[in-house]
C-alpha cells in the first residue's frame, strides 16, 4: 500500500492505526444496537454482508503493483527470522497488542461488581483507551518518521506498564477509584499507540540492514508477515493470561503481574538500545 499512496511509511502506518482505532470505538455499540435489534445472528450478517459488498470496490479501487515480484533468498530469509533484533521485536509487538486484548474477558466483570457501574458509564470507561488511541497514533505515525522510531516504541511500554500498575490499582498503591482506572485504560491506549505504529518501521529498519543486495519489496513483504502473526498471537494470548491470572489471583494482582512483563520487555528495549548506541550499531 505504501507504493501507492504519497506519503511516507509511517504515515500510512499511522492511517491505518487510526482505522484500527476507529474499529475499536464504533464496533461495540453498533454490535449492541444489531444485537438488540436483531438478536444474536444480525450483527454478523451486517458486517458479513458489508466486507461481501466492499470486495468488489477493493478490486477496483486499488491499482495493482508495476514492481518486479522477487522473493526474498532462503540466507537472508534465515538470516532475518534469527536475527535477535526482530525476534525482540516481534515478541514487543506481541505484547503490545496483548496488553489491549489483555481487558477482553476480565474488565467489564472487575468494574460491574467493583463500582456497580451503570451500562452508559460502563461504555464511557472502555471507550477511553480506543479514543486516546485513535487520537494519538495519527501523531505518531508523522512523529516517528522525523524523531525515529525506538524511543516511541520504549516509550510506550513503560506508560502501559505504569498503566497496568494503575488501573486495579495494585492493592499497595491505592484504593480502588473509578476515575484512576479510567485514565489508567487511556494511558493503556496511549501507549499502545507509541508501540503499534512505531513498531512496524523498526522492524523494517532491521531487515533493511541485514543485506543490501537483497529485494527492498520482498524484505517488506516478509516484515509484514512477521507483524501480522506476532500481532495475531498477541489477540489469543493476551485474553488467556489475563483470563487465567485473574482466576488465580484477582483482577488488582493480574493487572500488576502483566504490568511486569511491560515493564520487562521495555527495560530489555532499553538495555539494547543503549548497548547499540554505545557501540555505534
Amino acid at each position: 500500500m505504501y507504493m501507492f499512496l504519497p506519503c511516507t511509511c509511517m504515515d500510512m502506518q499511522g492511517i491505518m492505526e487510526v482505522g484500527a482505532g476507529l474499529g475499536f470505538v464504533v464496533g461495540p455499540p453498533i454490535g449492541g444496537v444489531l444485537y438488540g435489534a436483531g438478536g444474536f445472528r444480525l450483527p454478523f450478517l451486517v458486517v458479513g454482508g458489508i466486507c461481501l459488498a466492499l470486495l468488489p470496490v477493493i478490486f477496483l479501487l486499488i491499482p495493482q503493483s508495476d514492481c518486479e515480484k522477487r522473493l526474498l533468498s532462503f540466507r537472508a530469509l534465515a538470516k532475518l527470522l534469527t536475527k535477535f533484533h526482530i525476534f525482540l521485536l516481534a515478541m514487543a509487538n506481541m505484547l503490545s497488542l496483548a496488553a489491549l486484548a489483555f481487558f477482553t474477558p476480565i474488565f467489564q466483570p472487575f468494574l460491574t461488581h467493583q463500582f456497580n457501574l451503570s451500562p452508559q458509564k460502563l461504555g464511557l470507561v472502555f471507550l477511553s483507551a480506543p479514543i486516546v488511541y485513535v487520537i494519538v497514533a495519527l501523531l505518531v505515525g508523522k512523529l516517528v518518521d522525523k524523531l525515529g522510531p525506538r524511543w516511541f516504541t520504549i516509550s510506550g511500554f513503560l506508560i502501559e506498564g505504569v498503566a497496568f500498575f494503575l488501573i486495579g490499582p495494585g492493592e499497595f498503591i491505592a484504593k480502588p477509584k473509578i476515575w484512576l482506572t479510567a485514565v489508567a485504560y487511556g494511558l493503556v491506549g496511549l501507549g499502545a499507540a507509541f508501540c503499534l505504529v512505531s513498531i512496524y518501521l523498526n522492524l523494517l529498519c532491521t531487515a533493511k540492514s541485514l543485506d543490501e543486495d537483497e529485494d527492498k519489496d520482498a524484505i517488506l513483504g516478509v516484515v509484514a508477515g512477521i507483524s501480522s502473526a506476532s500481532l495475531s498471537f498477541g489477540e489469543i494470548v493476551g485474553p488467556l493470561v489475563g483470563g487465567a491470572l485473574t482466576e488465580a489471583f484477582s483482577f488488582q494482582t493480574s493487572a500488576v503481574v502483566f504490568g511486569e512483563f511491560l515493564l520487562a520487555e521495555g527495560s530489555l528495549l532499553l538495555g539494547v538500545a543503549l548497548i547499540d548506541w554505545r557501540f555505534g550499531t
